[in-house]
């Protein structure tokens, strides 16, 4: 479906009125006529009658829009061009072009959806050999430092204080096991494994990110939620550095970031989950 432009003193015209209001009506109509059919103005003497049929006063409408200067002799003959068409409304070229350009953005973001939701069902796979851990029946009672009390790994050894970065301890002393889900180094390793390359990695899990961590992991306990969370920082620009806004610039959506929340109060975490910060077409979703 195309428009058509009018503008808002076309009422008020003087050609339009010294046409009479039945010239408007037949212009607004051969307008509509053009614009559909994609004629840059041109309408078909053949057509005229069709456009006329209703009305009460019998009258050569052609010769009427002629002499009112709404009209012109199309060059080639065979029918009329509505004066200065293409000055308010665009051509068939550009139409067309614009219908393609639309069709290809909607080909490539149902691509991006795809890719996307394979990705995650992807993840989603590799995570289910790490269950979630069976809870403490007082949990006030784990809250210990981590330099000073190791958590137990799922394979009976020990875990790292930090996080776990390329299958690597922080300090690079040898291979790290991955902790079971539920755990904050669980959550900082889906973060260095999932976040898009121009975000950088969670390399030591300072007591204040352990914190904040062990909060949203009790807010938001799922894990399918954080593996969507961190996928959809590949498919912004803006969270990746890549087009900073003006009072933005250096921002990055890395994991600080998004175990905060925004001016709105809303976890960002969850409006980057809901996919409100990725690319469309001229910006972000918001």
């Amino acid at each position: 479906m195309t428009w058509v432009r009018l503008d808002d003193g076309f009422a008020d015209h003087p050609k339009v009125i010294a046409a009479g209001p039945f010239a408007a009506v037949l212009q607004v109509r051969a307008m509509c006529y053009a614009s559909r059919h994609l004629t840059d103005g041109f309408i078909p003497a053949v057509i005229v009658p069709n456009l006329v049929a209703d009305f009460a006063v019998d009258h050569d409408w052609p010769t009427r829009m002629l002499e009112s200067r709404l009209w012109e002799v199309a060059p080639g003959g065979g029918g009329y061009l509505v004066h200065d068409f293409l000055d308010y409304n665009p051509s068939r070229e550009e139409t067309e072009q614009a219908r393609e350009n639309k069709q290809k953005a909607g080909r490539a973001r149902a691509k991006q959806g795809a890719d996307a939701q394979q990705m995650l069902s992807t993840c989603s796979a590799d995570a289910q050999q790490y269950p979630h851990p069976h809870p403490h029946p007082h949990p006030q009672k784990q809250k210990r430092k981590a330099k000073d009390h190791p958590t137990p790994a799922a394979d009976g050894g020990r875990e790292e204080a930090g996080a776990t970065n390329h299958g690597q301890s922080p300090n690079g002393a040898g291979p790290s096991h991955t902790p079971p889900w539920g755990h904050p180094e669980a959550l900082v390793e889906l973060y260095n494994r999932l976040a898009p390359p121009g975000l950088a990695r969670v390399t030591r899990l300072s007591p204040a990110r352990r914190d904040k961590a062990k909060r949203y992991l009790t807010q938001f306990p799922e894990q399918k939620f954080w593996t969507r969370c961190f996928t959809e920082l590949g498919f912004s620009s803006f969270l990746q550095g890549m087009h900073p806004q003006q009072g933005h610039e250096g921002f990055r959506g890395d994991f600080d970031w998004l175990l905060t929340k925004g001016r709105d109060g809303t976890e960002n975490a969850v409006k980057v989950a809901e996919g409100k910060y990725r690319d469309i077409a001229g910006g972000v979703a918001s």
